[in-house]
């Protein structure tokens, strides 16, 4: 039997960056700031109300207590849209293709039990039933011809930077036409107004434009926007109020919702549940 692989990591699966900001931030700083324009339209992880040694240290030593601070993400429903995608072509074309995700964990070196835990959350929230299976899988192993030699039509990564550097080479020689990778739109350091007008005059809009075509030779690439990578209540919340003014309001007046212009697209695709 043919089957689909989905791959997604723990960090885009949940709002990490929640948890790391509760160790300097009180419950009440922690709660306004999460549900800000600040936070849920932000351009970098930089953030200006911590101290980000202290910020970066945390982040690069993940640790297991941080998993219970952390929240579900808007991510959770792509995921959900992907499989019913999945499901209608299996009814279409009369087959019975197995559906999987693989969840990779890693950083964290968790236990069985705390993997079962996550599995069965995960579970929970799907609307469509598919099996999952747990993965603890480095970056320097999530190679070209382990998506290819395993089938995997999705891959939600991250860290995009980090996978670009270490397999941009290889996949000059292994083509993925039939994987859709899916980044977050955010950059690591704060963008200048001379390297975006560069990449302007090339024709694109922004880096991740640009980024998504040069993917284009070898495979496919979307970036996200960041408002899918933090807090499921939050994000619907305001995918909500989007949808709702787009049914109400002249498309001129939609930048009153605070969304990107070109996240319309995506949240046609993936509008909350009673927007459906």
């Amino acid at each position: 039997m043919a089957s689909s692989k989905l791959l997604v990591d723990i960090e885009s699966l949940l709002d990490l960056r929640q948890a790391i900001l509760s160790d300097q931030l009180n419950q009440k700083e922690l709660v306004n700031f999460i549900n800000s324009d600040e936070y849920n339209f932000r351009q970098t992880d930089i953030f200006k109300n911590v101290d980000m040694d202290k910020y970066e240290q945390t982040y690069k030593n993940m640790a297991i207590r941080l998993l219970p601070k952390s929240n579900i993400t808007y991510i959770i429903n792509v995921l959900n849209t992907k499989i019913q995608s999945l499901e209608k072509r299996n009814s279409y074309h009369k087959e019975n293709n197995s559906i999987e995700i693989w969840l990779n964990v890693y950083p964290f070196n968790l236990d069985d039990e705390t993997c079962t835990l996550l599995r069965d959350a995960l579970f929970a929230k799907l609307k469509f039933k598919c099996n999952i299976t747990v993965v603890h899988l480095e970056p320097s192993k999530i190679t070209p011809y382990l998506i290819k030699n395993s089938l995997i039509t999705s891959c939600f990564i991250h860290n995009s930077t980090e996978r670009i550097n270490q397999h941009a080479h290889t996949l000059e020689n292994i083509k993925l036409p039939d994987t859709l990778f899916y980044f977050p739109a955010i950059y690591k350091i704060e963008d200048t107004e001379g390297e975006l007008k560069v990449i302007q005059e090339l024709g694109h809009k922004d880096v991740f434009s640009f980024m998504e075509y040069i993917f284009s030779v070898s495979t496919s690439a979307t970036f996200l926007p960041i408002l899918f990578y933090t807090n499921l209540i939050t994000s619907e919340a305001l995918v909500e109020k989007y949808n709702k003014t787009l049914k109400t309001e002249p498309l001129g007046k939609i930048e009153e919702v605070k969304l990107p212009d070109d996240v319309l697209d995506i949240l046609k695709q993936n509008p909350p549940e009673g927007e459906k």
